[in-house]
Formats: C-alpha cells, sequence, structure tokens
C-alpha cells in the first residue's frame, strides 16, 4: 500500500517536518494535517521563549526553520502553553479572592471523598479558565477555551508530502483551516495531487540508459561520443514536452535490472531506485519485481519474445526434378507401368478380337506381347504414341483409362516442378516453440539474471513445455545463458544456438545480419516502459506524452524508422521467393540423358553379343546340316560303290559261266 497511487491523509497536533521527512517509503500521494505555528516576532518572550526549547535560535530572528524543529521540541512547545495557560488560569483566580487550596489525596479508591473533592476542584477550575477574556498567546499561537472545552484559535496547516527519488521528502503548504475565520478553509491547491510545475522550473533530469540496438546506440564522432536510436528520439521528445534539461549517462554494469541475492538491484532498477537517477530510458520490460521498487510509465511499445537461430545451409540437389513427388509414389507409377501392360497383355490373349488371335489366322500379323504392352503403357505415361495398339475394345478402354491415369499424374508434377525449380526453400526443423522444445541438439537460451530467464523459472512450475525447456536450459552443458545480446547473436552464428529475447530487436538484427532468421510466433507478451522513482512527479506528465504520441502516430513514426529500416538482405528463405533456374538444379535431368545413352550402348552392345551368338548358332546349325548331309552322301556313296563293284563281279561271273559250262559239257 505504499506504492502507486494510494492516497493518504495524516492529521496530528504533533507532528514536525521531521517525523514527515520519514515518510520516504510512502509513495502514495500524502496529504497532512498538522497544527501551525505562527510567529511573533513582536513579542520578546516568544522569542525567548523558543531559545530555550531550541538552542541557538536567535531572539532576534524573524523566522522559524520549521524543517530544523524536533518532535520532542514540538512537545516542549505544548507543555510550555499547557503550563502558561495553567498559570494565568491561577492568576486569574487567585486575583478574585477564589484560591482553591490544595489538598492531600488518600488512596481510598475512585470514589473516595479525596476523589470527589478532586472532581469538583477540576470542574470550578475549568470554568476559570473558560473566563479568561484574553487569550494567551503561547509558543504555538493563541490558546481560549470561551466557546468550548477545546482552543478557539486553532489554525491547521495542510500540506503536501512527496517522496524524491527514494532519498528524501519533499514538503509544500496546499492551504489552512483557521477556526475563527470566516472562511476556515483556504485551499491554494487541491489535495492528493502532485507538484510537478514547481519541479520543471530550472530542473535536469538525470537520466540513464544502456546500449542495444536500434533502442540506444552511440557513435564516437570529434566531439565526442553521440547517441541515436528509438530512445534517444523518445528522450528529446520528453525534455522538449516537459521543458526540462537532462543529462545522459550509461548504466555501469551493462545490465537491465534484477534483484541480487543480498536483496539490492543492479543495472537500470539500481539507478533509478538508489536515487542516482531521476528516468531509466531504454527498450526495458515492466514486470512486476521492478514495479515494486520503481514506477513505470505507460507502455510505449509492446512486444513478445521471439527465437532467432541460424539460417540453415542451402545445398544442392542435383536431382530437383524428383522432389515434386516423394518416393513412394514414383515406385506406385512403376508399378502401375508394369501391371497396366501385364493387364493388356492377358485381355490381348484372352479377347477374340486380339491381335493374338489374329497372328495365329495370319502369321504375317505382328504379335501383341508383353514386351510391346508396356512399352505401350510407358508411352502413354510420356504422352508420345507406341508402334502397337490395342486391337479389341476391352484393350482399348483399359489404354483409355490409363491415358486418364496418365494425363493427371503428368499434370500434377508439372505443376510442382514449377514451384520446386523457381522457389528457393531452406527447411528447418525448428518452427515454433514446441519445435524447439522437443529436441535436445540446438541448445537455447537468453541473458542471464534477465527478466525473461526469471519469467521462464516461474513458469517452469505452470507449464510442462516451460518447465521441459526450463530444466533443459539450467543444466545442459556448455551453459545455455549468454552476458548480453551481442554474446548471444555471436554465439547464434558460431554454434547450433537458438536466442530467446525481444522480438522487435531481433527483426532489427536479422536485418542487419543476412545469415540470421527468426522462427515461431512471438510468446510472452509485455510492454516496454520509462522507469521512474516511485512516486515521482512527473511520471503521470510523460504517461499522458506517451499516450498523445501514441493517438498522434509519432510512436509508430519512431518504430518505423528505427526498426523498419531497409534491409539488403534476402526475405526468409522459409517463405519462399522466386529465383532463376540454376544449372544445379536441373542437372539431374542432363545426368539422366547420359545414362540413358550409357544404357542404349550398352542395350547395343549386348544386342550385338546376342546377334553374333544367333549367327553362331545359325552357323553351327549349318554347319551341322552340312556335316550330316555330309556323312550321308559319304555313306551313300560307299554303297553306290559297293553295289557296283558287286554288280562288276556279278557280270564277270556272267561271262564265264557259259565257257565252263561249253568246257564241262564236252
Amino acid at each position: 500500500m505504499t506504492i502507486g497511487e494510494y492516497k493518504w491523509l495524516l492529521v496530528g497536533q504533533v507532528l514536525s517536518d521531521v517525523d514527515l521527512g520519514g515518510l520516504s517509503g510512502i509513495v502514495g500521494i500524502v496529504t497532512v494535517i498538522r497544527q501551525s505555528i505562527p510567529l511573533h516576532t513582536d513579542n520578546s518572550k516568544f522569542a525567548e521563549a523558543w531559545a530555550l526549547i531550541r538552542l541557538g535560535y536567535p531572539p532576534n530572528s524573524t523566522n522559524l526553520a520549521l524543517n530544523s524543529i524536533t518532535p520532542a521540541q514540538v512537545m516542549y512547545a505544548y507543555l510550555y502553553d499547557a503550563l502558561l495557560t495553567m498559570a494565568t488560569a491561577i492568576d486569574y483566580v487567585t486575583d478574585r479572592g477564589k484560591w482553591l487550596c490544595p489538598r492531600n489525596l488518600s488512596a481510598e479508591g475512585p470514589m473516595g471523598k479525596d476523589a470527589l473533592y478532586s472532581q469538583r476542584c477540576g470542574q470550578k477550575f475549568k470554568k476559570a479558565m473558560k473566563k479568561l477574556k484574553t487569550p494567551v498567546q503561547g509558543l504555538l499561537g493563541e490558546i481560549s477555551f470561551l466557546h468550548g472545552h477545546s482552543n478557539d484559535n486553532l489554525n491547521m496547516e495542510i500540506t503536501s508530502v512527496e517522496n524524491l527519488m527514494n532519498t528524501s521528502s519533499h514538503l509544500w503548504p496546499i492551504g489552512s483551516w483557521n477556526s475563527v475565520a470566516k472562511e476556515k478553509l483556504n485551499l491554494i491547491q487541491t489535495p492528493f495531487t502532485r507538484n510537478l510545475d514547481s519541479y520543471k522550473i530550472n530542473r535536469t533530469l538525470r537520466i540513464v540508459t544502456i546500449l542495444e540496438a536500434p533502442f540506444m546506440m552511440k557513435q564516437e564522432t570529434e566531439t565526442g561520443p553521440q547517441y541515436m536510436g528509438y530512445c534517444m528520439d523518445l528522450i528529446t521528445k520528453i525534455a522538449e514536452t516537459l521543458n526540462v534539461n537532462y543529462e545522459l549517462y550509461e548504466v555501469p554494469d551493462n545490465k537491465y535490472g534484477s534483484q541480487n541475492e543480498d536483496g539490492t538491484w543492479n543495472g537500470l532498477v539500481g539507478e533509478v531506485y538508489y536515487g542516482r537517477a531521476h528516468l531509466a530510458v531504454a527498450g526495458m520490460i515492466i514486470t512486476s519485481a521492478r514495479g515494486s521498487v520503481v514506477d513505470f510509465t505507460k507502455p510505449f511499445m509492446n512486444y513478445g519474445v521471439s527465437i532467432l537461430i541460424r539460417k540453415p545451409r542451402q545445398t544442392t540437389n542435383t536431382f530437383a526434378f524428383l522432389r515434386p513427388l516423394r518416393i513412394s509414389v514414383w515406385g506406385c507409377i512403376a508399378a502401375s507401368i508394369l501391371f497396366t501392360g501385364i493387364i493388356l497383355c492377358i485381355l490381348d490373349r484372352i479377347s477374340p478380337f486380339s491381335r493374338y488371335i489374329e497372328k495365329q489366322s495370319r502369321p504375317d500379323r505382328v504379335k501383341f506381347n508383353l514386351l510391346n504392352s508396356v512399352w505401350f503403357t510407358f508411352s502413354g505415361l510420356m504422352q508420345q504414341g507406341a508402334d502397337d495398339t490395342p486391337r479389341s475394345v476391352s484393350g482399348r478402354l483399359m489404354g483409355a483409362f490409363w491415358w486418364f491415369c496418365s494425363l493427371i499424374v503428368v499434370a500434377t508434377y508439372t505443376a510442382n516442378l514449377a514451384a520446386f525449380l523457381t522457389v528457393s526453400r531452406m527447411d528447418t526443423s525448428i518452427n515454433s516453440l514446441d519445435d524447439l522444445a522437443i529436441q535436445s541438439n540446438v541448445v537455447y537460451g537468453t541473458i542471464e539474471n534477465s527478466s525473461l530467464m526469471s519469467w521462464f523459472e516461474r513458469r517452469s512450475y505452470q507449464n510442462e513445455l516451460y518447465s521441459r525447456m526450463w530444466s533443459f536450459m539450467s543444466t545442459v552443458e556448455p551453459s545455455a545463458w549468454v552476458a548480453t545480446p551481442e554474446d548471444g547473436y555471436e554465439r547464434v552464428m558460431k554454434e547450433d544456438y537458438a536466442f530467446l529475447w525481444d522480438a522487435p530487436i531481433l527483426e532489427y538484427v536479422k536485418q542487419q545480419e543476412c545469415e540470421m532468421m527468426t522462427v515461431g510466433k512471438p510468446f510472452n507478451l509485455k510492454g516496454y516502459g520509462i522507469a521512474t522513482p516511485r512516486g515521482a512527479r512527473y511520471r503521470e506528465d510523460i504517461s499522458v506524452l506517451l499516450l498523445k504520441m501514441q493517438e498522434q502516430g509519432l510512436l509508430e513514426e519512431l518504430r518505423t524508422k528505427w526498426f523498419e529500416k531497409k534491409s539488403s538482405c534476402l526475405p526468409d528463405a522459409a517463405r519462399g521467393q522466386l529465383t532463376d533456374v540454376q544449372l544445379e538444379t536441373v542437372a539431374g535431368v542432363f545426368y539422366v540423358l547420359v545414362i540413358g545413352v550409357a544404357v542404349a550402348f550398352i542395350s547395343l552392345a549386348l544386342e550385338k553379343m546376342y546377334s553374333s551368338y544367333r549367327e553362331y548358332q545359325k552357323s553351327m546349325a549349318a554347319r551341322g546340316m552340312q556335316m550330316q548331309e555330309y556323312q550321308v552322301s559319304k555313306r551313300t556313296s560307299v554303297s553306290t560303290t559297293a553295289s557296283s563293284q558287286h554288280c562288276d563281279d556279278m557280270v564277270t561271273n556272267t561271262h564265264s559261266w557259259p565257257n565252263h559250262r561249253s568246257n564241262s559239257t564236252f
């Protein structure tokens, strides 16, 4: 209840400036009502009395430094006024001969005779005080009891108190209340409002920042360092609107601000909290932990956390023309060619009107065998004509359906081939936070001791996804944490590392570093704000200024100016981009042609070998026939020779037989 816009009202007579100076821990708007201390410089006894209470107070002083009065001295002043009033009343009664002699009181209990006597004596003394016609001039003002039991001349001072940078309190009067005045209440300023106007006069704001592009950048020049960036333009606008000067310096430890183990705060938050800076202007996230020690203005930019990774290396795929269809599709196409060819061959064998039946009746016709059937289906897929076609109606119907199927396949392949050859894609396995969490090859992390690191730790107890990520980041070796954003960018370029950081900053970085890319939708949506000391009087005006700039579109102009600069990098390949067809992309087609030439010559060699073998077989068969003919002719010639010899012998015998007969006759 000591932060934010809580309104405090403190009422008391014994409230010195020293008491109010102890309100440095309260940053709500405080309004104090206390008794005022009027000065009577014309009364010598007044000055002498205060000189007794406050040693060193000069008797001839014309004012009273309220900020130097201690609570004890105020109490002494009340005691002095009480004794002075009592003495004046006693003098009044004594002068009129109505002195009441004091009496020793015994311990007879509250209802004893002495108690009743003391009560009657007190009532008479109170009446004597009311009869005082002239007010008693006390150290805290005039004292009179003519109209009641309280002081008629009571003057109250209404004061506002504000904390100044957690180190001291600033007090200023805003009105008074006088019991005897006609207008008892007199306000010169509305209570519970801040005193910004008095702060802006001749005031220099001390502003701390941190270097992180594009929020704040530094360029060394001949005249010294020159700052530029989104926050620098914002600071200039704030100074012009509030009509204040500013002094800018960098945070020594280069941190945004987190709580150390000993409870102290570092970074930008520590500079503001410990009173070393009036403002912290940077890309600093508004969190509840930081809001407990400093105040934030309205967000000047909303953001989310994104993932920065290195773009995957582009590899040349020589056989890119095969990518439009998966390997399973290619297998189905090859199987369908063979299957359809077999079906056509079967239909040709069974149909009575096929070429097979025609071949039996007319041997000069070409036979539609399995080889011709497969060649017909392949030619149809390639949208080319075949030498032989089915003759039967069933075969032709099957061929028509095959042509329709081929038309769909070719059209689908052609459409996808155009996209694959003209759109360059770099696929990555990490496309979202879920993809990053389920893998372990790429290390991921953020800045050590940052608000994002604390956020992951808190969320690990609430969500299974963040629990897995926090467990990985807190145990992986080497460590997933980096010291600065620049270390994170460098690690992304050199290692398999994903850097988690503010999306606007990463969008700017990837425009400068073409080898980096962001993936996934932003998460952990929050806002950037300007930090001020708790209860700072200028925070509200800065918030109003930011709202006006947002309504006028000035914040969007600053964002466009610094975060959306023209980049020389090509768009992320994940989104796709049209490119010229490179030779490496279609080289596989020519390789297939070369392979076809080689296969053709190998087939030619096999054909030659087969032809030679066939010729050899024919020659061997012819030689065998010749040998058989020779053997037959030889056997025929031998048989003929033998027969002729036998005939000769018979002829010889025939000629010699008559002589023998004649001889024998004689």
